[in-house]
This record gives structure tokens, sequence and C-alpha cells, in this order.
């Protein structure tokens, strides 16, 4: 509706990521536009299930696959992640019938065929993988000593914490608060420290957002569609934190975050108290965890 639309330019006019594209880098621009395009056409699809609509988003992909070999190789890799999930909503968001049970036994029949392959693209992702946390562990030393809090806290630990932790500190980053705010440092840190932010008023709208979802899911496109915008965001999340736990590299998902955002209905009374309820308890953590950083420093 034009209410949630409007609100949705301006998140994106005020996403401090997208103004640091704009002002300071310059690839980071394609990359977005790209995975918009591509979540754009899986999203067409899931809603309107046209054959029509298939071969768009089959094409968006391809392009934006061929043009991320030579921006961002790592989301090359997410991109056949991203066509499988899109298969599975599709499959499931109605009943078996005769045209999915064909479809399901063609994609058997082309994984068995493709094997090899998918098992170097799983070689290839752990590589990816391990060549980004080696490249982020190599800055993070040369930015701080051994014994720093992010060095103990996240890039040590065992995946399975690094990506609990990881995905804490991409929400409430930078930590603390008034990190970046400082007049030794560039335009860069700068724009960066105002992303977060914007970031500690945006995430309860978007925790609303995803338990609209979750709550009234209902086996219908539409629902079907925002469920894949909220599983699209938590893979990438935790694609990032595996690989290189930048900030600046989730934004090229930030879209399907400001749509899920927009979704709840600040005008219902209901809604807008469990806001403020989200907001409150949002809030807590926050000071809470810059408490705690000024304390271990001490």
């Amino acid at each position: 509706d034009t209410h949630r639309l409007q609100f949705v330019g301006t998140l994106f006019a005020f996403n401090g990521l997208f103004i640091l594209f704009g002002a300071v880098l310059i690839r980071d621009c394609f990359t977005i536009a790209l995975n918009t395009l591509v979540l754009w056409g899986i999203v067409r699809w899931l809603i309107r299930q046209t054959w029509w609509n298939l071969l768009i988003a089959v094409f968006l992909m391809g392009i934006s696959t061929y043009a991320m070999t030579y921006l961002r190789i790592q989301s090359v890799l997410l991109f056949g992640l991203y066509g499988f999930l899109a298969f599975l909503f599709w499959f499931f968001s109605k009943r078996l019938d005769a045209i999915r049970l064909i479809a399901i036994l063609f994609a058997v029949g082309l994984a068995a065929i493709a094997l090899p392959y998918l098992f170097t693209y799983f070689h290839i992702t752990q590589e990816t993988q391990t060549r980004g946390m080696e490249q982020y562990a190599e800055q993070s030393l040369n930015a701080s000593v051994d014994d720093s809090l992010g060095m103990r806290l996240i890039v040590n630990q065992p995946l399975p914490i690094r990506l609990v932790m990881g995905s804490g500190v991409l929400m409430i980053y930078p930590i603390p608060l008034w990190a970046y705010f400082n007049t030794n440092f560039k335009d860069y840190l700068w724009i960066k420290g105002y992303n977060g932010i914007y970031q500690l008023f945006v995430i309860p709208l978007g925790i609303v957002g995803f338990s609209i979802v979750f709550r009234q899911l209902k086996k219908d496109r539409r629902q079907i569609a925002l469920l894949f915008l909220a599983v699209y965001l938590l893979i990438n999340m935790v694609a990032v934190v595996a690989t290189s736990l930048e900030q600046r590299h989730y934004a090229q998902f930030m879209p399907a975050f400001i749509i899920l955002a927009a979704l709840p209905n600040t005008q219902n009374v209901m809604v807008k108290q469990r806001l403020r309820t989200i907001v409150v308890w949002w809030w807590l953590v926050v000071i809470l965890v810059d408490i705690t950083w000024v304390v271990l420093k001490w």
C-alpha cells in the first residue's frame, strides 16, 4: 500500500550503508543492484507463478551471476542457494500436484547428473569461507592487539559460537555506539557510525516484521514470498559472519530487511504496543552491551 511504500523509501534514503556507497565506495553499489534484481525476480515469480516470470527470474540470475564474478565472487556461491530455496518455496506454496511432482523428479535427476559439480560447489564454498575468515583475522590483527575483545569473543571462537556472536555484532554495530565518532577518523568510519544509530532505530521494526511473517504464515503466495525474504536475510547474515564479518558486505541484502521492517502497521494499536515493548528490550540490550564493553576495557 502507499503508506508502506513511502516508508520503504524513507528507510532506503536514510540507510547509512547506502549513503556510504553513494559517497565513498562504488563497487558495492553494483553488488546491491545485482542482488536486488535477483531478489526481485524470485519474489515476483513466487507471487505470480507463471512461466514468463520464471524465465525473467532465471535470466536476471544468469546475468547477475556473470556480472558478480567480476565484483564479488563469494556472492556467486549464494546465487545458487537462492535458486534452490526459491524452488523449495515454490514447491511447498501449494499442495503437491502432477506438475510439482514432475518438477521434483526432474530436480532429483538433474542433481544426480550434476553431483560432481555440486561437490565442487561445496568445496569452493568451504574454501571461500576459510579464506574470508583468514583475511578477516589478518585485518583484525593488524588493527588491534592479540587480546582484543573482538579477537577473543568472535574471531578466535569455533564456527558455531562465531556465527551467534558475529550475528549479534552485525546488529549492534559499532560497539560501543560512539566508537567511530572521532575527529581523527575519516568520513568512511563516520558514516558507518551513523549507520549504527540508524540500525538501532530500524531493527525493532525488522523484529516485528519477522514476527508478522512467522505468526501469520499461510499457504498463500504472498506469505510464501515474505517468508522467502526472511530466510534470505538470515542466510545472508550467516554467510557474512562466516566469511568476513564486514558490515558493508551485509548491505547488499538490506533491501529484504527494509521490506520486512516496513511490514508492521504502526497505526494499529496492538502492533504499536508490541513495537514499544520490543524497543524497550532492544535498547536495554544495546545499553548492556556497551556498558559491558566499557567494563571489560577497564
